[in-house]
């Protein structure tokens, strides 16, 4: 696998630029940097510059994936309930997004406004080389790479105006080169939005589709990513047909596909796979150029975040039982034990559906590899089903979407190397993500049936019994017969759909989207409100022959039934969201260090 930022060590070197000093009369360059006398002179330099821009993406405070499942309805920190874990640092501790209490103080919040306007700046140095060189020597390749610079920079803002301040952020056109260029008042959320269309557009317009790239270098940004992004800035903004245009041409260009080999979902084996619109590449071979804790190195320590007991964002009680309970299509032989569609469906179906399977790790999947071992005799499983022979508090599974499960031991992943250094690539955007926003678009606009065939299209990819009463699946697959409102299917695709097909994937996707269909603090109430019972689960362990004890979900289970015997309630977890959410917490402050260093931040 060639990675795109084979040079990103010397690119990094080379990316830097001049501070004029307070005193207009005293220049100072340091003689160890390169600035725009000796680099930026052809299209070789120009490469390197985006490769550092690319490289942005590495950064570990990009997505902050545990943060915002936290901070979403998707998980809880830690195994130990009903308390939840703690980090001792209180600057990282990610129960403040738990809570809705981030201050801005919190390290986590300030390196990723930071990660974003690095990236941004890095963007901007390539646009004005470029625009410095021009594009008589190589028209086509000066227009490509200014394309993806764009769509970066583009991309950064996005992000930026959909995480913090209600959207009203510094906007970055240039590099700062006199002091007072670094200190830059914030704009409205409406000149934001539009800055940001301006460069995507741009970047859509102008970027090749998937089908022209070379092959060799798959992390570059295409023509579809570009309109995946567009879109989403439409749709957020409830302008339904502009999104809808974007979504229907990646759908319909013929470069992607819904994945139908589920394995290649959330592994090594399935990066770049044909689902798969923009996708960050990670590389082990290149770590030795950075330390593990090294914001920009060419890995990632995401699969240690989500594996490791002390560290893990683990699977809230509703979506762990809403995955396991989704309706198997008996018609699909893929959900038969043996693989073989017979008449007892019930007794030799699968014991969770593919999509559990698959995106997460429960303890009632027993069917599946993970870790090298059987999920039923993988002794501890991270810790997160139970710890030891006697019952305990416990998590309730894992999200799989960046751990290494298909490759090594866990014990690798919970503690060792890879863990910390993980080459296993994080896709940003995925097919699955632009079909249900096209649903969406579709609900708003009227077409329930139009939304139910791509929806449908996903669920059909898993396995699963399909929505309404037929459709292109009719006679090959099951469907529940029921009829869809508008409202009706539009509830399911929150409540159900989206999270359970896009999961922890994403920059805080499932917050934002709860956000801008105005379900907060409704949800967190709602979850509140919900009862559910852990139920034990024994199994012998293999290597010491003690009876182990893993833990069950069960919802609203009445306590005479027989299956509940001591049971752990668990109707506590969202009662501090329900209780501390606010408005003020529908965005993330603007950092403390930004507040304090830019006096012209609200001028």
């Amino acid at each position: 696998m060639k990675l795109i930022y084979k040079n990103i060590k010397y690119a990094l070197l080379s990316v830097v630029f001049v501070i004029t000093a307070c005193n207009p009369d005293i220049e100072e360059t340091n003689p160890n940097l390169l600035d725009s006398s000796n680099f930026w002179q052809d299209l070789d330099d120009v490469e390197l510059g985006l490769n550092s821009a690319y490289a942005t993406l590495y950064s570990q405070t990009l997505l902050n994936p545990r943060e915002e499942s936290l901070r979403a309805d998707l998980a809880w920190f830690g195994s130990s309930r009903p308390n939840l874990s703690t980090i001792n640092n209180r600057a990282i501790d990610p129960t403040f997004y738990f809570t809705h209490d981030v201050p801005d103080t919190h390290l986590v919040l300030q390196r990723q406004w930071d990660t974003y306007y690095r990236g941004i700046f890095r963007a901007n140095q390539v646009i004005e080389a470029l625009d410095r060189i021009g594009s008589d020597s190589d028209s086509e390749r000066w227009t490509q790479r200014m394309a993806e610079a764009r769509f970066l920079r583009g991309l950064f803002h996005f992000y930026l105006h959909t995480a913090f301040n209600e959207g009203s952020i510094i906007i970055k056109d240039k590099v700062p080169v006199l002091q007072s260029e670094f200190f830059q008042p914030l704009s409205s959320r409406e000149e934001v939005i539009a800055f940001i269309r301006e460069d995507l557009r741009f970047a859509y317009n102008t970027l090749k589709p998937k089908s022209e790239m070379p092959s060799d270098e798959p992390g570059r940004a295409t023509k579809a990513a570009a309109a995946t992004v567009l879109g989403t800035s439409y749709l957020y903004e409830e302008e339904y047909s502009e999104a809808s245009q974007l979504f229907n041409y990646i759908i319909n260009s013929g470069d992607y596909e819904l994945e139908q080999d589920v394995s290649k979902i959330h592994t090594t084996a399935g990066e770049f796979n044909s689902e798969s619109i923009f996708e960050i590449n990670f590389d082990s071979n290149l770590a030795i150029i950075a330390g593990t804790y090294d914001e920009e190195a060419p890995t990632n320590r995401l699969a240690f975040l989500s594996a490791n007991l002390s560290q893990t964002f683990s699977l809230a009680a509703w979506i762990n039982y809403a995955y396991k309970t989704e309706p198997m299509d008996p018609l699909d032989a893929r959900n038969y034990v043996d693989g073989v569609v017979v008449p007892d469906f019930e007794m030799n179906k699968k014991s969770v559906p593919l999509r559990a399977s698959t995106i997460v790790g429960i303890a009632d999947d027993v069917h599946t590899i993970v870790y090298d071992s059987n999920i039923n005799v993988l002794s501890n499983h991270n810790g997160l089903f139970g710890s030891g022979t006697t019952r305990a508090a416990r998590g309730l599974g894992y999200f799989k979407a960046y751990t290494n499960h298909d490759l090594v031991p866990a014990v690798i992943d919970r503690n060792g190397n890879l863990g910390q250094r993980s080459s296993k690539n994080v896709i940003l955007n995925r097919l699955s993500e632009v079909y249900l926003m096209q649903a969406e678009c579709l609900i708003k606009t009227g077409d329930v049936q139009g939304a139910l065939d791509v929806i449908n299209r996903i669920r059909a990819r898993w396995g699963l019994i399909l929505l309404g009463n037929g459709g292109e699946f009719m006679g090959s697959r099951s469907y529940n017969l029921l009829p869809y409102t508008d409202n009706s299917l539009m509830q399911h695709l929150m409540d159900i759909e989206k999270p359970l097909e896009m999961s922890v994937e994403g920059a805080g996707m499932r917050f934002k989207d709860l956000r801008r269909w105005g379900r907060l603090p409704s949800r967190f109430q709602e979850l509140a409100n919900s009862i559910f019972y852990t139920v034990d689960m024994s199994y012998t362990d293999p290597i010491s022959g003690n009876v182990r004890f893993k833990s069950n979900i069960l919802v609203e289970t009445e306590r005479g039934d027989p299956r509940v015997n001591d049971v752990d309630v668990i109707d506590y977890e969202y009662d501090l969201q329900a209780n501390n959410y606010n408005e003020s917490d529908a965005y993330l402050p603007i950092p403390s260090n930004e507040v304090s260093t830019n006096q012209n931040l609200f001028n």
